[in-house]
């Protein structure tokens, strides 16, 4: 687990843009430690201009392994039975592959990696258990400071 400032550095990104994310639901596996917001150690998240067809939605997954990053449907604006449709039709085609076959997970590309070139050696795998249990709904005063609750 990390937090604000420790993904900030990880991602390359400000402290701001992870706020984005948490308030967003782009992160799933958040935990609250003594007021404190912990992130999963995952990969950056692939967030950009969101997918409207089938093919767009399957090279957008397949672009996000590419990069090492991580995703999930909520970043995408799609339902999870769209996303898992997508990524079971990705597996059929070959185009990816299932790294750990002891989990079955389709909620995030966690546990798939590329098959088409040499980065399927980069899998973008972690060894966390997800859910997407945790919300976070911050009020504008409220808000969160250096990633505490406050």
């Amino acid at each position: 687990m990390m937090n604000f400032i420790e993904a900030a550095e990880k991602w390359e990104v400000s402290e701001k843009t992870v706020v984005t994310y948490i308030c967003k639901g782009y992160i799933y596996g958040l935990q609250i430690e003594d007021d404190e917001v912990l992130i999963p150690n995952i990969p950056k998240p692939y967030v950009t201009k969101q997918p409207k067809t089938t093919q767009s939605i399957d090279k957008y997954i397949l672009k996000t392994m590419e990069k090492c990053c991580y995703v999930n449907p909520k970043i995408m604006n799609i339902s999870k039975e769209k996303f898992e449709e997508r990524l079971r039709a990705l597996l059929e085609a070959d185009k990816i592959f299932v790294v750990d076959k002891t989990k079955e997970d389709f909620s995030t590309n966690l546990n798939f990696a590329l098959t088409y070139n040499e980065k399927s050696t980069n899998a973008v795998s972690i060894d966390v258990q997800l859910s997407s249990n945790i919300s976070i709904k911050v009020a504008e005063q409220i808000g969160l400071i250096n990633g505490k609750l406050g």
